[in-house]
Order: C-alpha cells, then sequence, then structure tokens
C-alpha cells in the first residue's frame, strides 16, 4: 500500500494538472473568441444604425427641399400678385390724372 500511494499522488497531480490546462486552455479559447462575435454583432447593429440614420437624414432633405420648392413657387405667385397690384396702381393713376386735366 505504501507503493501505491505515491504512484496514485503523483498521477492525482498530473490528472490535476492536465484537467487544469485543459480548463485554461477551453477558457482562453472562448475568452478570444467571444469579444469577436460582441464585436462583429455590435458591428452589425452599428451599420444598422447608420443606415436607419442616413435614411432619415435623407427623408429629412427631401423634405426640406419640396418645402423650398413650396416657397419659391409662393414666392413667384406672390411677386406676380405684386406685379399686377403695381399695374392696377399705375392705370388708377393714369386715369386720375387723365381725369384732372379734362
Amino acid at each position: 500500500m505504501d507503493k501505491e500511494t505515491p504512484f496514485k499522488k503523483y498521477l492525482y497531480n498530473e490528472i490535476t494538472a492536465v484537467v487544469a490546462l485543459i480548463s485554461v486552455v477551453v477558457g482562453v479559447m472562448n475568452w478570444v473568441n467571444n469579444p469577436d462575435n460582441k464585436m462583429s454583432s455590435s458591428l452589425q447593429l452599428i451599420q444598422k444604425d447608420i443606415s436607419i440614420i442616413n435614411s432619415n437624414h435623407l427623408t429629412h432633405l427631401q423634405t426640406y427641399a419640396e418645402e423650398i420648392k413650396e416657397l419659391k413657387e409662393r414666392d413667384i405667385k406672390f411677386d406676380e400678385r405684386l406685379d399686377r397690384i403695381d399695374t392696377n396702381v399705375a392705370t388708377i393713376l393714369a386715369l386720375l390724372s387723365n381725369a384732372e386735366i379734362k
């Protein structure tokens, strides 16, 4: 039994060392692979957010372009109305000046 005890202790120590080494290797592999997976999923989420932001940005730009176009059209109509008013005022003044002369 004395011969078995040191051998069993040696064997137990060696098995413990092998199991610990395997555990460390598996842990390191998981640690190395996990951040990579998390990074790729984070990158995908960031890319999705960027595409949403770009889409919203383009939508806002299109809305602003349409509003600017409407304002320009309104400005043109306003200028046309002012021109008609100026023409009418000039006509009325001409009629009044002709009426005063007679």
